[in-house]
């Protein structure tokens, strides 16, 4: 690009001894390369500088980057990036979040202050007449136990199940390794959505009605979804700060939990508005709870009596419909284990890739051609990764016989729902007369191909790429 596109961050933060070091660390983390570093002393001012320029990553974008802290005796009192070089498409606003990250990670990341040692729980959900019903010891990013609850199967595929996740992390406080736990639950939640072709959901609590049956009468009710947690004694709303300790009454009836974010505005004539100052306060807090619970919570050793030899479960290239039992795959610690040690490229790709084919399977499930739409995005991000087209990607990975026109077919349908809005499968044109809608049949058919035909094509890449 001709020009140089500038941010200048202007807010001043306070400094400790181990700052200067923490600049250095967190730049490298974020960065592919640091290709130049200094440090400079003012003549004029008792402010010194430290510059560094680097090779970096926004938005899918590879760019050349200057990033300069100014630094007083006890302060960071401006920070500037410059876009040395990148697409024409990168603004002020994204050098903008690019330094939020950076000070996120000095302020309040994993390289400020001591680490401690956490196993946090959060808890996630599918729907499926049957629950998962192994526990499993994974070490990937992190060491941490799949836990499902125990519950017995119904004949009802929309049948909620829990899921629990044992997560060991270091961080600097309970609320820094939460945070940790959380994210990797969420890639966790992805990466099982791809292998077993299940949507993967965080546990979310609202009030639903529910139709109560008391031998012949009906009733009506309104009461709130949720989990209770007995062996760790919390009570599950959510996992940010919905999680009450069972025992404190005053916080399971309070109607707040954590913390509130204010923000102060006022109208442009824009239509926008500028904001002119934030102030963030606790309402109720049981940080002190967590912190007691997570930091002494442990993984517990599973314990089986089955000596023998168990038998291979292969990662299924065929659809999963959530009236069948869910059979965790025997090659599901490889998996994981070579997820975590792809690069950094590769692994991107790939978590794109499961990110977006969850989405599929939860949003999706009364949304058809969003439902195609998000799988044809999920093949896109690998075929981006290997510098090919969706078309490309498809021949690559498929079976030799599959067919290429329905395939090309359902790549129409996803640019028209993303460009124009339009939906293809009488998601606004339903028709209940089935005997004379005659494109119900067809649709069905190609809908279900085409859903085979993306599984096989995932499932062989994962076999060559991350398994192999």
């Amino acid at each position: 690009m001709a020009r140089n596109v500038v941010y200048k961050h202007k807010k001043k933060y306070k400094l400790n001894s181990e700052t200067l070091n923490r600049i250095q660390s967190v730049v490298l983390s974020l960065s592919d390369e640091i290709v130049i570093s200094s440090l400079k002393d003012s003549s004029k001012t008792e402010l010194k500088s430290v510059t560094f320029t680097t090779k970096n990553n926004i938005h899918g974008n590879d760019v050349d980057l200057e990033l300069m802290f100014e630094l007083s005796e006890n302060e960071i009192t401006e920070i500037t990036l410059v876009l040395l070089d990148g697409p024409d498409c990168l603004n002020e606003i994204h050098l903008k979040y690019h330094v939020l990250d950076l000070l996120d990670e000095i302020i309040g990341g994993e390289h400020n202050g001591d680490l401690k040692g956490y196993t946090v729980r959060t808890y996630s959900k599918i729907f499926n007449s049957h629950p998962i019903r192994k526990e499993l010891l994974i070490n990937s990013d992190y060491k941490f136990l799949i836990k499902p609850f125990p519950w017995t199967s119904k004949q009802e595929p929309l049948t909620e199940q829990i899921i629990m996740f044992d997560i060991e992390v270091n961080a600097v406080n309970v609320e820094h390794a939460r945070s940790l736990a959380y994210n990797h639950s969420l890639n966790v939640n992805t990466y099982l959505a791809l292998l077993l072709d299940v949507g993967f959901e965080m546990i979310n609590s609202e009030f639903r009605v529910f139709t109560i049956k008391q031998e012949d009468q009906f009733f009506l009710a309104r009461h709130r979804t949720g989990f209770i947690d007995d062996e760790l004694g919390v009570i599950v709303k959510d996992n940010h700060y919905g999680l009450k300790d069972v025992n404190d009454l005053d916080h399971v009836n309070s109607f707040s939990s954590g913390k509130t974010a204010l923000n102060f505005a006022v109208e442009k004539s824009d239509g926008g508005c500028e904001f002119i100052d934030s102030h963030i306060y606790e309402t109720v807090s049981n940080n002190d709870f967590l912190e007691n619970l997570f930091f002494n919570h442990k993984i517990k050793k599973i314990k089986s009596n089955n000596r023998s030899k168990p038998e291979f479960i292969p990662i299924s290239e065929l659809p999963h419909y959530p009236v069948n039992e869910i059979k965790l795959p025997s090659e599901i610690r490889k998996y994981f284990k070579n997820i975590s040690v792809l690069e950094k490229k590769a692994k991107e790709a790939f978590s794109s890739c499961c990110r977006m084919y969850n989405i599929s399977l939860t949003l999706g499930k009364t949304q058809p051609t969003l439902e195609k739409s998000y799988k044809i995005c999920a093949i896109e991000a690998l075929a981006s990764y290997e510098g090919l087209s969706f078309s490309e990607f498809m021949i690559k990975y498929s079976n030799d016989d599959f067919d290429k026109k329905i395939s090309d077919y359902f790549y129409t349908v996803r640019s028209s729902h993303f460009h124009a809005g339009r939906f293809h499968f009488d998601e606004f044109a339903m028709n209940m007369q089935r005997e004379i809608s005659f494109t119900f049949k067809e649709k069905t058919e190609d809908y279900v191909n085409f859903s085979n035909y993306i599984r096989v094509a995932l499932i062989n890449w994962v076999k060559r790429v991350i398994l192999s």
